[in-house]
């Protein structure tokens, strides 16, 4: 999900695993809804990862070095950047354009020439004072799929009418078939979760071996170990059947999209997040754009 908070700049994070992950001063994480940008007015669902905890944590480390307060920018690299290519790991889409291209339509407007200096002067000055370091990421203890939220928070404006949340935030990307639940005899069980575990420790045996050649980074051994346990069962749904009527169309799509990161990574040309940045447009441009393939609510 994403939630936007600031009046004229939009902050986002990703919320999945029960915690928010976000970009201020270094990748950063709390529990979901816990943040000091309070309660997000907007919540935007993502998806489904099938991504263990523990190698998208090996995926943060990995990314950390570039995720500094030294390289923080706030029109050019900043947490709605860090939303989007965190999101394009996890499940293969991009947050919403308009977040992306703020910056953009700010620039080019007429008090853009005003306010670019001043962003400027105070970047330089928080640069100045900052400790140079990179930021250690201390992984928790490996959990089942969990949901994949993306958080904003933003003013409310005339066009828009957000709903505010409570405190509890919803999940943005939530683990395959964690929606659906039993009680029996007063216990909540899940009915899904031997399948669920099975399709998890597979991608982690897959994504193990793959590391063990030592031939490719830890983001890349996970969207190939993905990639691999996925073709076996088909699709998504047939191994952990989903309550999404799209699922099917969804899963053609990201198993497109997977495909193409792949042989663009076999050209070794690009970074990870760049390859996944240009499969997804790739596989997108195929079908004209994104609605005509998974439609959106």
């Amino acid at each position: 999900m994403i939630f936007i908070y600031s009046l004229h700049n939009r902050h986002t994070g990703v919320v999945v695993y029960g915690n928010e992950y976000y970009f201020g001063g270094g990748i950063q994480h709390a529990p979901a809804g816990s943040t000091p940008y309070g309660t997000p007015i907007r919540v935007v669902d993502l998806g489904v990862t099938h991504v263990p905890k523990d190698v998208f944590e090996m995926y943060l480390q990995e990314i950390s070095p570039r995720y500094t307060a030294e390289t923080y920018s706030l029109l050019t690299h900043n947490c709605n950047n860090f939303s989007n290519e965190v999101a394009q790991f996890l499940v293969g889409t991009t947050i919403p354009d308009y977040i992306l291209q703020l910056p953009n339509e700010v620039m080019s407007s007429p008090m853009g020439a005003l306010i670019l200096p001043m962003i400027q002067n105070l970047e330089t000055t928080l640069k100045a004072g900052a400790v140079p370091q990179v930021p250690q990421f201390r992984p928790l203890m490996a959990q089942p799929l969990q949901p994949v939220t993306a958080a904003k928070s933003e003013a409310p404006t005339k066009s828009e009418n957000p709903k505010t949340t409570k405190n509890a935030v919803p999940a943005a990307v939530k683990p395959a078939g964690e929606q659906q639940k039993l009680v029996v005899n007063g216990v909540v069980g899940d009915p899904l979760g031997n399948a669920r575990s099975k399709v998890q420790e597979e991608i982690c045996n897959e994504f193990a071996a793959i590391m063990a050649t030592g031939s490719l980074r830890a983001s890349e051994a996970a969207a190939l170990a993905t990639r691999r346990v996925m073709q076996r069962y088909g699709n998504t749904s047939s191994a952990v059947p989903q309550r999404d009527p799209l699922g099917n169309a969804r899963s053609k799509v990201q198993e497109e999209i997977s495909n193409e990161f792949a042989a663009i990574m076999a050209t070794g040309s690009l970074r990870a997040s760049e390859a996944a940045a240009l499969a997804t447009r790739r596989v997108m441009q195929r079908y004209g754009n994104t609605s005509s393939a998974v439609p959106q609510s």
